[in-house]
């Protein structure tokens, strides 16, 4: 095993690691920025949601012919980390 495979194995480990301290999927992204001292989760999570802003539970109840109320929006969770932040 080469020594930078054993890196980016470690480095997924880690990863998970600070995704599952939020209950985060692996689609979050994980960004490195010298501002924050803690790790932190910003943005808010997407899915269906009516015009009016309420979250639809059972999009596909609404999908009959006709019902144009539905908007898709797109998560924009992120999680911030220090440089060189390591998992305890």
């Amino acid at each position: 095993m080469s020594w930078i495979k054993l890196a980016d194995r470690e480095d997924a480990k880690d990863r998970t690691k600070i995704r599952a301290m939020f209950r985060a999927t692996a689609h979050v992204p994980i960004i490195e920025d010298e501002r924050f001292t803690e790790p932190t989760l910003d943005g808010k999570s997407g899915g269906w949601f009516t015009k009016g802003g309420s979250p639809i539970a059972y999009p596909s109840a609404y999908s009959k012919k006709g019902f144009g109320n539905m908007v898709y929006e797109g998560s924009s969770l992120t999680i911030r980390i220090p440089k060189g932040f390591k998992v305890r």
